[in-house]
């Protein structure tokens, strides 16, 4: 599914439309604030990319506005982002931040790219998520 900007959700493959209510984005946003605003956005812009390895493991990665992709993992509130670090752990004003609401709503709404890649391929982002690996910068996004 996808939202678009009448606030429509359209299902995949069956062209089935149903309405977004005002209620339903109004409590959202009273839940989540302006991280729903800007999640929506990256939704949009089609910036949340599944890496999926052969043996079924997924790690969902957002690229930020900035460019800069962020890996998360699937169902888990977390995200390395500073907004994440300061808004979130910091002074606790969202629940979350852009990156872990665009993952999570691209889940429930079945939207996103696929990218298959490899059991190695994906030890080679995780470790570069963990700043475990000398070439992060370069191994962290399978975004293009």
């Amino acid at each position: 599914m996808s939202i678009n900007s009448k606030n429509e959700v359209n299902e995949k493959g069956g062209g089935v439309k149903e309405k977004v209510t005002d209620e339903t984005l109004l409590a959202l946003h009273s839940m989540f604030g302006s991280p729903l605003e800007k999640a929506l956005e990256l939704l949009e812009t089609n910036c949340v990319v599944y890496l999926r390895s052969p043996q079924g493991r997924y790690v969902i990665q957002v690229t930020s506005s900035s460019g800069i992709p962020y890996t998360l993992f699937p169902g888990v509130n977390y995200c390395s982002c500073p907004a994440y670090h300061y808004q979130v752990i910091g002074t606790q004003t969202f629940l979350t931040c852009k990156h872990v609401l665009a993952a999570r709503l691209a889940e429930i709404m079945h939207k996103g790219r696929d990218l298959s890649v490899s059991s190695d391929e994906l030890t080679r982002v995780l470790c570069a998520a963990a700043n475990l690996d000398g070439d992060a910068a370069d191994s962290n996004s399978f975004v293009t």
